[in-house]
């Protein structure tokens, strides 16, 4: 037998004509006697997962395709459709035929001309120009540096192939409004993470339901329970008894006794017992007169109001009749102290009014000549700092990517 000197310069190996499978992958510079080289499993191939498949003219110059590659380590080749497998581990052999497995990063780098010791980016493959290298992406790898990025997600493959889209970019709570996408500069797309924070987000992602979620409002700068519901929007569950009223009732002159009005439609009285209660996240508010989630008798009577047609102009001489409840206690919120009252209608007065020291749970007694009590203004909201419901009472929303 003669010798063969590879024309890259890495070895001076006895020349062998290999016939595998009646295939000639020994040609030119491919050569090599597999029986004398401890780096070269012929007949065999590592189990693991490649990052990139390759074409290649033979295993040499598979070998150096690995090596212009900072992420690859180990390869497979085909013997029959000289397909290179690049691979980052090794993984166990196994016995396949069709298959050479090569630890590619035990082979001299003198083969390798210019890009002998390159220092080109993983997710790139080192090419040589004349006596120097470029470095030409093959794929998107590593983390962008983007806030509350699903790194998991990132990290499930070694290199994404252009054109890829990562699922569930951001971790949970969070949200893209652009998919996550290799470019063909090796460079992720222009995203950013943004906090699920209103009902609309979550129709960015998948299709619109009726749910209990974890958003993060920044009002609260803090994770709040909130319930959506589809063309309605946030609202509150309240887990405790939530009243007004304007009593249907009346009376004479000098006398105590109550007389049902004849008409209280016409005057707004009614009562309303409130199972949830609209809100408004930006500012955070109770909507006082949403038409929404009570139960109500003649004229639904607005979150926060109390009065009645009952006390007259002297409220000293029978009393007033009209009240409210807010009791926010487990919902996570609880009514800001700066929130105030004022009187309405006709000889509005408060007969009694009282705050509980925690700030969850507010009543009041108010009448007049109909009139009584409301919330002047607005009737804010802020995070309780001694309550949050069970994480497990509401979804804490995951998006795959947008639609």
């Amino acid at each position: 037998m003669g010798e063969l000197k590879f024309r890259y310069g890495f070895k001076m190996l006895p020349a062998i004509i290999l016939i595998l499978d009646e295939f000639n992958i020994c040609e030119g510079n491919q050569c090599f006697k597999p029986d004398t080289v401890s780096d070269v499993n012929m007949d065999s191939k590592f189990e693991a997962e490649e990052f990139s498949v390759q074409t290649s003219i033979g295993p040499v110059d598979c070998v150096r395709t690995c090596k212009s590659s900072r992420l690859c380590q180990f390869v497979n080749f085909h013997k029959r459709s000289l397909n290179c497998s690049l691979l980052a581990v090794e993984g166990p052999l196994i016995t396949d035929h069709d298959y050479i497995g090569i630890d590619s990063y035990k082979w001299n780098d003198n083969m390798m001309g210019g890009c002998k010791n390159h220092l080109c980016p993983y997710n790139t493959l080192c090419v040589t120009e004349g006596g120097s290298y470029t470095c030409i992406p093959r794929g998107c790898g590593g983390l962008p540096q983007v806030y509350n990025i699903n790194a998991t997600s990132f990290y499930s493959k070694l290199l994404w192939n252009f054109g890829e889209v990562v699922e569930y970019a951001c971790i949970q709570g969070f949200f893209t409004r652009t998919n996550a996408t290799c470019l063909s500069t090796g460079l992720w797309d222009n995203f950013q993470c943004t906090a699920f924070s209103q009902c609309d987000d979550d129709g960015i992602c998948r299709k619109k339901s009726e749910n209990f979620y974890w958003f993060f409002l920044p009002a609260t700068m803090t994770l709040q329970k909130v319930h959506c519901t589809v063309g309605v929007g946030p609202s509150v569950l309240l887990e405790n008894y939530n009243m007004a009223s304007t009593p249907a009732y009346t009376r004479r002159h000098g006398k105590c006794i109550l007389i049902p009005h004849q008409d209280p439609m016409s005057y707004n009285m009614g009562y309303t017992d409130f199972q949830m209660a609209r809100l408004i996240l930006f500012p955070l508010q109770i909507k006082i007169d949403s038409q929404m989630f009570g139960n109500t008798t003649y004229t639904r009577q607005d979150f926060g109001k109390a009065g009645d047609c009952y006390a007259g102009f002297d409220s000293s001489v029978c009393g007033v009749i009209g009240r409210f409840i807010i009791n926010t206690r487990g919902t996570g919120f609880k009514i800001k102290e700066s929130v105030k009252w004022k009187t309405w209608g006709i000889a509005g007065v408060f007969a009694n009014f009282t705050r509980s020291p925690d700030g969850h749970v507010i009543e009041g007694y108010c009448g007049g000549n109909c009139g009584g009590c409301e919330v002047d203004g607005i009737l804010y909201l802020e995070h309780d700092p001694f309550f949050t419901p069970p994480f497990e009472s509401a979804e804490l929303p995951f998006c795959r990517f947008p639609l």
